[in-house]
């Protein structure tokens, strides 16, 4: 679960802007919606998140700023490209990319605070939360030199945990520019010490380690790859495999057809079933419509059908695990009515046993008729071109009975296009 994030100097955010989701204490008590399992004073937070704005608002860097950590911590040093870190992804973007103004100075920063269970290894048994069932405050925070003349590298990239002893964040890890690395002792570093002095300049000290078999940093690199995106990654393909490129068995294959036939029931698409069958190609996806003799492969089906085909593995796989689910344009091709349907999954305690979030980018404003307050944020574009975010919770005056969608459109609350 994900209740802060930082960044700064990062595309087109200039300033800080820290997206804290931690819910006031007179809240109404709604645990569908939010989350209770950081021992915060004010320790709830959001199951769905959705940041909306004009075109061009930067509502997909702060996605991208969640992926981009992800990358950086599971991916990092298998895919070096020489000495930067600002690597072009498949999609043609620098996935640390500066804020683009020659009077934009200071590093890139992104830091994200989560909570996480504790069966993380690292923690020493002087270190475990006394309350049964409750989860552990982090803070991972990365920091890039991204001057204009130099490749990237990694200037500070360190893990802190809330300790409950001593009422402070303490380090568990941290590297510096200068190459120096400590660790509390629970995290083995003192065994990886020839290790490090080969540890490149522009990659994670997660991704490296983990790679090396090293297993405090596996694990924190297993629980950072539950973040699943459909930004930076190739998107998967509309010929006919897309489930079975994203699932390796057959057991994991078949849940997902039979949970997706259940969800086409509900969704009315034309569509019977989705199934496999066999081609010279070798395996392949088709979809059976009603009133029709033949199965039809996906690149026949409609664009929305496509685009919920594309999306829906990642937010079964999040539900499943207690991932985050981060989805740019969520509302780009699927109807208004089938989104809260979606969205829902998250508040299902069924569907959602873990605590997954949803992170979305979104720009139908029929969703506030959908949303709590608290899940909602904007972003919005100042006249240099660098973007600002706050939450909806943040503006003062703000009632639940208010009528969010009539107050957005009429520019009470900002972040609206303007036209003329």
């Amino acid at each position: 679960m994900f209740y802060k994030i930082e960044v700064e100097n990062f595309h087109s955010i200039r300033e800080r802007q820290t997206i804290d989701l931690r819910i006031a204490r007179n809240a109404p008590k709604n645990p569908e919606r939010f989350t209770d399992n950081v021992d915060l004073k004010d320790g709830r937070a959001p199951k769905v998140v959705a940041f909306f704005g004009a075109n061009a608002s930067g509502k997909s860097n702060i996605l991208r700023a969640l992926t981009a950590i992800e990358w950086f911590v599971v991916f990092s040093h298998k895919e070096l490209h020489r000495d930067n870190i600002a690597a072009k992804s498949q999609k043609g973007f620098q996935r640390f990319d500066r804020f683009r103004a020659s009077n934009s100075k200071g590093p890139t920063r992104l830091a994200v605070h989560f909570s996480a269970p504790e069966d993380f290894e690292f923690l020493s048994n002087s270190e475990k939360n006394p309350k049964e069932g409750r989860e552990r405050r982090f803070v991972y925070e990365v920091k890039f030199d991204n001057s204009m003349d130099k490749p990237s590298e990694v200037i500070l990239e360190r893990l802190r945990v809330f300790s409950e002893t001593e009422q402070r964040f303490r380090s568990i890890f941290e590297r510096s520019q200068s190459r120096t690395h400590w660790s509390d002792p629970s995290f083995h570093l003192s065994s990886c010490a020839d290790a490090l002095e080969k540890l490149p300049k522009n990659c994670s000290l997660v991704s490296y380690l983990s790679d090396l078999g090293h297993q405090p940093a596996e694990r924190l690199r297993m629980y950072f790859s539950r973040i699943l995106s459909n930004i930076y990654v190739e998107k998967i393909s509309f010929r006919d495999d897309f489930i079975i490129k994203f699932t390796t068995d057959e057991r994991r294959r078949k849940w997902f057809l039979d949970r997706m036939n259940q969800d086409l029931e509900r969704f009315d698409l034309g569509l019977e079933a989705i199934v496999v069958s066999r081609s010279r190609r070798g395996e392949v996806i088709k979809f059976k419509h009603s009133g029709l003799d033949e199965l039809l492969p996906l690149e026949q089906e409609s664009h929305g059908t496509r685009e919920f085909m594309r999306i829906f593995p990642l937010l079964v796989t999040a539900l499943m695990s207690g991932g985050i689910a981060v989805i740019d344009e969520m509302d780009q091709a699927i109807h208004a009515l089938l989104l809260p349907e979606i969205i829902g999954w998250f508040y299902d305690p069924k569907r959602n046993p873990h605590g997954a979030q949803l992170w979305m980018s979104c720009h139908n404003p029929f969703l506030f008729e959908f949303l709590e307050k608290e899940e909602i944020y904007f972003c919005e574009k100042d006249s240099s071109g660098a973007t600002t975010v706050y939450g909806l919770k943040n503006i003062g005056g703000v009632r639940r009975s208010d009528n969010i969608y009539k107050k957005y459109l009429g520019g009470v609350f900002g972040a609206v296009p303007r036209v003329g």
